[in-house]
């Protein structure tokens, strides 16, 4: 606190020389020294530039960099950047897909590095769209495949019989919603 009050008082002070008498008949000039000049002043013109990566201060969410002048910048994510390996240190995310081929199916793409496996398919079928792997459980996503054959109608009023009341009201709710 005191040291905040010096730096402001001093920073007011005027920057001219001052005059005091000493004794009766004889005066002395004593210079005041610029205060001012005797603190370092950061130079915020100097935009440091980064030089690489420190990874062993990662963490989940943050990196670090080592500067030109010989400090560190941080920089902290709203998402993870890293995860943890097998081994303890962090690997960098990447989600580059990857174009694999499985041994008993068809092509894939798959994530290069990240929190956990994902992979889809190429095309959307019968095979599992997606597939996600973390710590040995897995999550799959796939179409849901409607096996009840659909009729499609093109001329409705040749088609619906008199004897079946139940394909004629049919018809006509079909006629209704397609108008």
């Amino acid at each position: 606190m005191i040291a905040i009050f010096l730096i402001l008082t001093l920073s007011f002070m005027p920057r001219a020389t001052a005059q005091t008498v000493i004794g009766d008949s004889s005066s002395e000039t004593v210079s005041v020294k610029d205060v001012s000049s005797s603190f370092d002043q950061p130079d915020l013109e100097h935009n440091p530039v980064i030089l690489r990566e420190d990874i062993s201060k990662r963490g989940e969410y943050e990196k670090h960099f080592l500067n030109d002048d010989g400090g560190f910048t941080a920089v902290s994510y709203h998402e993870p950047v890293h995860y943890q390996k097998a081994d303890g240190s962090w690997g960098e995310i990447d989600n580059t897909l990857l174009e694999v081929t499985n041994e008993d199916g068809p092509k894939r793409y798959k994530n290069k590095d990240g929190l956990f496996d994902v992979s889809f398919a190429e095309y959307p079928g019968k095979d599992m769209v997606s597939i996600a792997t973390k710590d040995g459980c897995q999550i799959t996503f796939g179409p849901v495949l409607n096996k009840q054959e659909i009729t499609v109608i093109s001329d409705l009023s040749s088609s619906a019989s008199s004897d079946s009341s139940e394909q004629t009201t049919e018809s006509e709710k079909i006629a209704e919603h397609s108008v």
